[in-house]
């Protein structure tokens, strides 16, 4: 009798960790909130999920409602994983400006190179939740994406439960 108690609280226990590790969000996310032009982000098919603490979003909704293009290039990645090319074009004349992310699934970093007025800068990001698939969507989390990027800038707003991005760039 010790034995099945025993392994009913443990399965339970078990199952309420798995639960807070990995949760559907009721998480908005919001592009320029609170400026004139605002607008929220909408996800058709996979909402935002929570996973050890961190938000990861579908790549394509979020970053083509930035203006990002999405490139997807299956098994050219390190070890033959699948790979997710992020690239922004901005400025204007005289001040041209360029981003490229390569984000490799299942890999802890993501490399990020802008160009400005002819000079490179690279930038490199590690994160602790790997970019993912999820119900056949490419996941990534948020926070290391925006902070690899020198473009945009974010805020997590806790009373909304909002993911607030703007522009850091004029124009």
């Amino acid at each position: 009798m010790r034995k099945l108690v025993a392994t009913a609280v443990f399965s339970l226990f078990f199952a309420l960790f798995a639960a807070m590790s990995v949760y559907a969000a009721d998480i908005r996310v919001m592009i320029d909130h609170g400026l004139a032009g605002s607008r929220q982000v909408e996800f058709a098919d996979q909402q935002p999920v929570v996973i050890n603490g961190r938000t990861l979003v579908p790549v394509r909704g979020l970053f083509e409602a930035l203006g990002y293009e999405v490139g997807w290039y299956p098994g050219e990645g390190q070890d033959g994983r699948d790979v997710v090319v992020l690239s922004y074009r901005g400025g204007g004349p005289g001040y041209p400006f360029r981003e490229y992310i390569q984000i490799t699934l299942g890999y802890p970093s993501i490399i990020s190179q802008t160009t400005m007025m002819d000079q490179a800068f690279d930038n490199y990001v590690f994160t602790s939740v790997f970019p993912q698939t999820i119900n056949g969507r490419v996941m990534l989390p948020v926070r290391y994406i925006l902070d690899a990027s020198m473009f945009f800038d974010f805020e997590w707003n806790e009373a909304e439960r909002t993911i607030e991005i703007w522009s850091t760039i004029a124009g």
